[in-house]
């Protein structure tokens, strides 16, 4: 009688290198916009060191850790020190000469929103993914508030009510939410909320890609016809097809990959899904294949697989420690909705699979078909 082989379980890894820190909520159910910026190997720690300084940086991180006031100084140091022509530095200014609307506009604008002023975007002319973490980030504000000052059930009431919002919810997170006393208590919710957000995020910059109704990074989702196999797994074998070569070894002795700096070790970290190459690696073997470093095929998938990676790693990350504290009937409440994953799924796999297409055809839906047959096209920048 043939041997049944166990089937290998799905292991996501860290996308981000170095030492694990933990992943940073922006308002209610948003990641923020460091950690995004961090996916793409950047950061926003470095853009800010070349525009402020290193000295005034350290302070800057000294006011934002709350080690030290903020006091009026500080203010006129910071704003002395940005472009004049800087998205809010008139109303910062304004604000700091006593002008109350300026302040309450200040106040009103979320971190996502201020990103995106600061990086030069048209707010009005956003892509459908950036619209989407900025009409998310405007309708948690009012929530937000109310939950932060101790009305948890008014501020949960009022997320159920959004006809945003409450896409995102599903039973079991709606009642782990209104048990809630405390806006602690929230984050378990807040978390899990916020993973499928990411999800219909990264769908939404799917549908802006397609020109028909093909999704770009369907072939990316972890599942029954790649047992085991994460997405950076899944797009070196995307990759492998587009270089047209059947094993490894046939990439490392193609013609064009003399001058790569390849080796079998590298390309199976790659090749099993344990290592994701950044993009200074990436590049070159776009150049040297495709002639191209910035092929947009292979690229896109890239940024797909990344984000995948990211989503599942936290999701994974996430349901496993729930799994492994859930020592009593009280552990249970405190960190519901998880383990289960979000609307209920019991493993990564099955949750991706059958929530990503759900997200993809419901932003696709939001571009405009045009007389010709294709859709609207948007702009498509590192977030909007």
């Amino acid at each position: 009688m043939p041997r049944v082989g166990r089937q290998k379980p799905l292991r996501f890894y860290n996308p981000f290198s170095g030492i694990p820190v933990p992943f940073k909520l922006s308002g209610l159910f948003l990641f923020d916009p460091e950690t995004m910026v961090k996916l793409h190997g950047s950061s926003i720690r470095g853009v800010l060191l070349d525009e402020l300084g290193e000295a005034f940086y350290k302070k800057l991180e000294r006011v934002t850790k709350g080690k030290q006031s903020a006091n009026p100084d500080f203010v006129a140091e910071f704003l002395d020190r940005i472009p004049a022509d800087m998205p809010l530095a008139e109303e910062m200014r304004a604000a700091l000469n006593g002008d109350a609307d300026a302040q309450s506009l200040l106040d009103s604008t979320g971190i996502w929103e201020t990103h995106f002023l600061a990086a030069g975007h048209d707010l009005q002319r956003m892509s459908g993914r950036g619209a989407l973490l900025l009409t998310i980030e405007r309708a948690s504000s009012e929530p937000m508030r109310l939950i932060r000052s101790g009305e948890v059930l008014d501020g949960v009431a009022r997320i159920r009510a959004d006809p945003i919002l409450s896409i995102f919810l599903w039973p079991e997170v709606v009642e782990a939410m209104e048990q809630c006393e405390t806006a602690a208590q929230l984050l378990p919710a807040q978390a899990s909320v916020a993973t499928e957000i990411l999800l219909s995020y990264l769908a939404a910059g799917d549908a802006e890609l397609a020109s028909t109704d093909e999704s770009t990074f369907a072939c990316l989702l972890p599942g029954a016809n790649a047992p085991g196999r994460n997405p950076t797994s899944l797009f070196f074998d995307y990759l492998r097809k587009a270089i047209g070569v059947e094993t490894l070894q046939a990439i490392l002795n193609h013609p064009k990959a003399r001058r790569l700096q390849l080796d079998m070790t590298t390309l199976k970290r790659w090749s099993t899904g344990t290592h994701c190459p950044d993009p200074t690696w990436l590049q070159p073997i776009l150049k040297a294949f495709f002639g191209d470093a910035t092929y947009a095929p292979v690229r896109y998938r890239y940024w797909g697989a990344r984000y995948l990676s990211m989503i599942g790693y936290f999701a994974q990350t996430t349901a496993a420690k729930a799994q492994e504290l859930k020592v009593g009937p009280e552990s249970i409440r405190a960190l519901r909705p998880w383990p289960s994953y979000p609307f209920g799924y019991l493993d990564c796999e099955s949750w991706m699979q059958a929530r990503y297409p759900y997200w993809f055809d419901y932003h696709l839906t939001r571009r405009k078909v045009l007389p010709d047959g294709t859709r609207e096209k948007r702009p498509m920048g590192l977030f909007s």
